[in-house]
């Protein structure tokens, strides 16, 4: 019992000595914690976006990561970053937070009470948030659209070499016929398809797909060994009832290697398209064939350079558009500054009609 009253009046006394901390008090505490909330956010969203961009560009090109994959890479070295220079960070900050703090310094029972421990976890929720918000000013250094890009025209060592244009003016009287077979590539058929377009051709129909190469030539080929072993099999089985069925097991041997054919084969593109001339509205004249088909060529080999090609041209037109209304412009002003006109005066021009009048 007289452990108890003494545990009490210490409470007590605690209480007497430390009185709750004023409005003023909690707000330099929340003050003071949300400043070094602020680096770390910053710190984090810098670190996760420098990181993830490179990411994105290097790895992501090369093993074909999607951005949100090089983005959780990037958090892990900013998670790394934030271990590292954490203590440095916190020391620092705390420094700068702790400037003027002994008119408002609170005790320790001061900070553990309920309203001091709210105070310091709001100042730090908006610290972080105020910090990762002020880390997004890192986007405007970065080149957003490089990773895209640069995934566009990854092709793999070789690929550029296994694309194949087709151009028929024969399967389709009065249209062309034009076959693409190649690498399953992004960017591919939108290429193409400018390339025809930038000929001046016209598309009137498209069939895109992928297909793995001569997949029908090897399943035609497993299909009529199939077939022979089942004959085979089905002539074994009059002769002897108690031996296996070869045409099962050659059914199945088939089946695994065609599944593990098609694991190891690339998907390929097979796109037809039926273009007929713009101008004429015909099909593409035959001495024109070649030269077609080696645009459709280059731009399956690279589409990005196509797609930039195209994009030059229009801002080379708008260009274009302009410096010509300037020429018209400069042109007027020049005649005008050539010709001088002196009209004569309404009395003379009388004068002289009345004296036509009288001769």
């Amino acid at each position: 019992a007289g452990d108890a009253g003494e545990a009490g009046a210490e409470t007590a006394s605690a209480a007497a000595v430390d009185p709750p901390p004023t409005a003023r008090q909690l707000m330099i505490h929340a003050i003071r914690t949300s400043i070094p909330m602020i680096g770390f956010g910053f710190m984090d969203n810098t670190l996760m976006i420098h990181a993830g961009h490179y990411v994105d560009c290097t790895l992501g090109v090369t093993f074909g990561l999607s951005t949100l994959a090089a983005a959780g890479i990037g958090q892990i070295f900013s998670g790394v970053g934030g271990v590292v220079f954490g203590d440095a960070l916190e020391v620092a900050f705390h420094r700068l937070a702790g400037a003027g703090r002994t008119a408002t310094a609170m005790t320790k029972a001061q900070k553990a009470m309920r309203a001091s421990r709210m105070a310091g976890l709001f100042g730090g929720v908006v610290g972080v948030g105020l910090g990762c918000t002020l880390g997004l000013v890192n986007l405007l250094f970065v080149d957003e659209n490089k990773a895209s890009l640069l995934k566009l025209q990854a092709l793999e060592e070789g690929q550029e070499f296994e694309f194949e244009v087709e151009v028929d003016n024969l399967a389709n009287p009065g249209y062309t016929t034009v076959r693409v077979r190649g690498p399953d590539v992004d960017g591919v058929l939108a290429s193409i398809t400018a390339s025809i377009a930038s000929c001046g051709c016209s598309v009137v129909e498209l069939n895109a797909g992928s297909r793995r190469r001569d997949e029908e030539v090897m399943m035609d080929s497993l299909s009529d060994g199939a077939g022979s072993g089942a004959g085979a099999g089905a002539a074994g089985s009059d002769a002897n009832d108690d031996s296996s069925a070869p045409g099962t097991t050659a059914s199945n041997a088939a089946s695994s290697i065609l599944n593990s054919w098609q694991s190891q084969t690339p998907m390929r593109v097979e796109d037809t398209f039926v273009i007929r001339d713009r101008a004429t509205q015909q099909a593409i004249d035959n001495d024109d064939l070649d030269a077609l088909a080696r645009a459709i060529l280059t731009a399956a080999k690279d589409p990005l350079n196509t797609h930039s090609l195209k994009g030059q041209l229009e801002e080379l037109e708008i260009e274009n558009m302009a410096l010509a209304d300037r020429v018209l412009a400069l042109e007027k002003m020049l005649e005008d500054r050539q010709v001088r006109v002196v009209p004569s005066s309404s009395a003379s021009s009388s004068s002289k009609s009345e004296r036509g009048k009288k001769e």
